[in-house]
């Protein structure tokens, strides 16, 4: 068994419902307001480093028992993939299974990772509300949300884990405004001394209202699902004896 499959293939969304287990035993009251930004960033940054760990194991499980893929990433001139914080990297790591075996994805699968998504963020602001935390922010993440389509998710050839398409055709901006650009922000701290983020002509733009934690959670979320689903074909095989001759 690939060495790091029980942490691959244990979804992400467990870090939300633990967050929501938190949150959800504290006293609540409009005390806890001041609380807000410290605990939504905490659980953004738990749920980015996990996915970028998840990612380099996959790639390193895969490395293991494909040579074509250990010289390709790993070679003295292997393709970068970075930290695996760009949806640009990420997608290098999923062609990189799909080139390994034959990926398949159903359209009521698509569906059901966009349902889910919601519903775990959904779970997860039911617990926060109840501390008087404001429903706006819930509210239009719903409304950007509802915009993603099976179109959107898990297009192959070439493999995408996110891509443009119909009602959100700006859907791969959307992932670097929303949780790239604010991953930067948080791991290095750049907000202490970025005191005039967000800008008031940010706040006046359209872009400013996916500046929104819900929208950043669901959008793992879902790539998550994605990932571990081609994680879990790609392991399935091996144990079928894929490398065994």
């Amino acid at each position: 068994m690939p060495k790091h499959s029980e942490f691959i293939l244990t979804p992400i969304s467990e870090i939300l419902s633990e967050a929501g287990i938190a949150i959800g035993n504290q006293p609540g009251g409009i005390e806890n307001y001041p609380l807000k930004e410290y605990f939504l960033q905490s659980v953004f940054l738990k749920l980015t480093g996990a996915q970028e760990q998840k990612c380099k194991c996959i790639l390193w499980d895969v490395g293991t028992y494909d040579y074509d893929v250990r010289y390709r990433f790993f070679g003295n001139r292997g393709e970068s993939i970075g930290e695996c914080s760009t949806l640009k990297d990420k997608s290098k790591i999923f062609r990189a299974l799909e080139e390994c075996v034959c990926l398949s994805i159903d359209d009521p699968k698509r569906t059901k990772y966009i349902n889910e998504s919601l519903s775990a963020v959904k779970g997860f602001f039911d617990k926060c509300a109840s501390h008087g935390w404001p429903r706006r922010e819930f509210d239009e993440f719903e409304a950007i949300f509802q915009r993603v389509t099976k179109d959107n998710v898990y297009q192959l050839n070439p493999g995408r884990i996110l891509q443009n398409c119909g009602a959100f055709n700006d859907l791969e901006k959307v992932y670097e405004l929303s949780v790239y650009r604010h991953r930067n922000r948080c791991a290095h701290n750049l907000l202490s001394f970025q005191g005039n983020k967000p800008s008031l002509a940010l706040m006046h733009s359209d872009e400013y209202k996916y500046w929104n934690y819900y929208l950043r959670y669901a959008l793992i979320l879902l790539v998550d699902k994605v990932m571990t689903n081609a994680y879990k074909q790609w392991h399935e095989q091996v144990e079928r004896g894929l490398y065994d001759e």
